[in-house]
């Protein structure tokens, strides 16, 4: 069975936290100080400066994918890490995935902002 998709439009703001026993699919940005868990994959269409957690039921295969991957923290399954300092290469949508038990970020393939 495919995991319901939840669809949220808009930019969420801090304070604000949203989350699904699916996947989760966000058109605008998660600012800092926002928070977003899915049971699933954590799609973003638009910046990532927040905390995002994917798979949080303990789905390794789970991934977070955005426009742009700056956020405070990024957790995916148990495992958890900082973002990045650099800047992103500009043009790429990147994703972060589990790798024999470590957090990878890195250029995400076409196929990565669809939910299954």
């Amino acid at each position: 069975r495919i995991p319901d998709l939840l669809f949220h439009q808009g930019t969420l703001r801090s304070g604000d936290h949203l989350q699904s026993d699916g996947d989760l699919l966000i058109h605008g940005d998660v600012n800092p100080g926002a928070r977003i868990s899915a049971a699933g994959h954590v799609m973003i269409w638009g910046r990532l400066r927040g905390v995002a957690h994917a798979g949080r039921d303990g789905n390794c295969e789970a991934r977070i994918v955005a426009l742009q991957l700056r956020p405070l923290q990024l957790r995916i399954a148990e495992v958890v890490a900082r973002g990045p300092d650099e800047l992103p290469q500009l043009g790429l949508v990147e994703q972060a995935r589990l790798e024999q038990g470590e957090i990878v970020i890195e250029a995400a393939p076409p196929e990565a902002l669809s939910s299954r």
